[in-house]
């Protein structure tokens, strides 16, 4: 199961602000559910921006989901348009916009769902393709990566300026996308389903341009973060039981990441100033650089920033 598959169902969120890194004091924000609503209602904050905008949802009477942003901690709902239910939220961009997925009730239709102003869109994918549409993220210029599976056809997209455009990939049966950065990169893997002890396969994909290889160290896994804007990701292998994590900084380049044994530490994300967020024993954050960066050790780095 690769990070976007991950899903965090929170009864409260909470919000941790540093100033710098290395800092220890933080500042707690409680989400609350809209006024409307009991005190007690669950909520969970999925998305978080760099303005501090949480993108998320309560759950209604009703059991549904009602999407949410807090704003400074105050919750707003947004419209959901006629005929669908909400059953995620994917990501919000610094512009507030938020991008979810939903299902419309009248087929159960998988569709994605995009806010900009508040405003609904729903985003069904392309034309050729009639099925099941999944939107995976969405980058800072509100461009959209999705995936229709209909049929005969097996279709994966980007959403950008009104128009949708298809791209190919090494295999599109056996093929998951994990995301998409600023610049439209879409990073994704490609199973063997028929040879499990060979390597998967990862790539970068640019519209129009060759695909981009890296290399997978394992034939188990992969979990695979976000790309940043550097087209840099952290992942973790597995080998006949330990667990290694990486930093893939380029093509060529495989940096081992502590602890490379079998400490359950997993490294979610990779920022475009190269800190990285991971978590067992706690949350921590880490930084390039540092003098513990490709050390082995059994241990979480006593020098991090822990949260």
């Amino acid at each position: 199961m690769s990070l976007r598959r991950l899903e965090h169902r929170l009864a409260v969120a909470i919000l941790l602000a540093g100033t710098r890194l290395g800092a220890v004091d933080y500042s707690l924000i409680v989400l609350p559910p809209t006024p409307d609503m009991p005190s007690g209602t669950p909520v969970a904050g999925v998305a978080l921006n760099n303005l501090g905008q949480v993108a998320g949802y309560e759950t209604g009477s009703l059991k549904q989901l009602v999407p949410v942003v807090w704003t400074g901690g105050v919750p707003a709902k947004l419209d959901m348009p006629a005929g669908c239910q909400l059953t995620g939220i994917r990501s919000i961009n610094a512009a507030g916009q938020v991008l979810g997925q939903a299902k419309q009730a009248s087929t159960q239709a998988s569709v994605g769902i995009r806010w900009t102003n508040g405003n609904p869109e729903i985003i069904t994918g392309p034309a050729a393709c009639s099925g099941q549409t999944t939107v995976i993220n969405m980058n800072a210029a509100g461009h959209v990566l999705g995936e229709t599976v209909g049929g005969s056809c097996h279709l994966f997209w980007i959403l950008r300026g009104g128009a949708i455009r298809t791209f190919p990939t090494p295999g599109p049966k056996y093929f998951t996308p994990i995301g998409m950065n600023d610049a439209d990169h879409v990073l994704g893997y490609y199973s063997h389903p028929f040879n499990p002890y060979t390597p998967y396969e990862i790539y970068f994909i640019e519209l129009g341009q060759p695909f981009i290889h890296f290399p997978f160290p394992a034939a188990s896994g992969p979990f695979l973060s976000l790309p940043n804007n550097l087209d840099e990701f952290t992942g973790q292998a597995y080998q006949e039981g330990p667990s290694y994590n990486y930093l893939w900084t380029g093509p060529s380049t495989l940096v081992g990441l502590p602890p490379n044994n079998a400490v359950s530490i997993f490294f979610s994300n990779v920022n475009d100033g190269g800190v990285l967020l991971f978590w067992g024993g706690g949350p921590y954050s880490i930084q390039k650089g540092q003098p513990w960066w490709t050390r082995s050790t059994r241990t979480p780095p006593s020098t991090g920033t822990r949260f």
